[in-house]
């Protein structure tokens, strides 16, 4: 498969093997069709990222075996016909995969979770950073407005867990996410729109 990220059509599951796999980063080369499942999360890592703009599938790959320390994928999201990840040695660059390159910006802190987000015509990233802030960055105009903290409004809580997600109803956004206090956690969920 030569991948560090890559997709297959679950439809296809049959227990033990999906097919139709696209592969979104990796080694130039034929795609396998099929994969077994156990497997886990991806087949290969980057020796180091690739230079912002590299094709997608032409920079090189280190292959891993199936019993290895294999890298995960700490996050990922198609976003505005785009793929978005964020892998686990290198949490602090949101990775970009378009048709045609790699692009990656870099956040203030090691990123958990992140989604992405429309704001008129800007996107905004919102990330559960490893220090446990809920950290929030214009990727349109990334220094303007800086990246900030948002405030999770429970004196004490932290962001905790991987999971961020966004949703629109009647009209406003909102983020959910697992949070820490006091050694337990909850659910919380904030309104982001103004």
């Amino acid at each position: 498969m030569n991948a560090m990220l890559s997709i297959a059509d679950t439809n296809s599951h049959n227990g033990t093997t999906v097919t139709n796999f696209r592969r979104i980063l990796g080694t130039k080369g034929a795609v396998v069709q099929s994969g077994f499942t156990d497997l886990g999360t991806s087949w290969g890592r980057y020796v180091s990222l690739p230079a912002s703009g590299t094709a997608p599938n032409a920079f090189d790959v280190q292959m891993v075996g199936h019993y290895q320390n294999i890298p995960n994928t700490k996050s990922f999201q198609q976003y505005d016909g785009n793929y978005y990840a964020v892998l686990s040695a290198y949490p602090t660059s949101l990775l970009k995969a378009t048709a045609t390159a790699v692009t990656y910006s870099a956040v203030d802190f090691g990123m958990a979770s992140f989604t992405l987000l429309k704001s008129g015509t800007d996107d905004i990233l919102y990330y559960c950073s490893t220090n446990g802030q809920l950290r929030k960055r214009n990727l349109t105009t990334p220094t303007s407005p800086a990246e900030s903290q948002v405030s999770l409004l429970i004196p004490g809580a932290t962001c905790a867990g991987s999971s961020l997600i966004h949703y629109t109803t009647g009209g406003q956004d909102y983020l959910m996410l697992i949070y820490a206090q006091n050694a337990l956690n909850g659910i919380i969920e904030l309104k982001i729109t103004p």
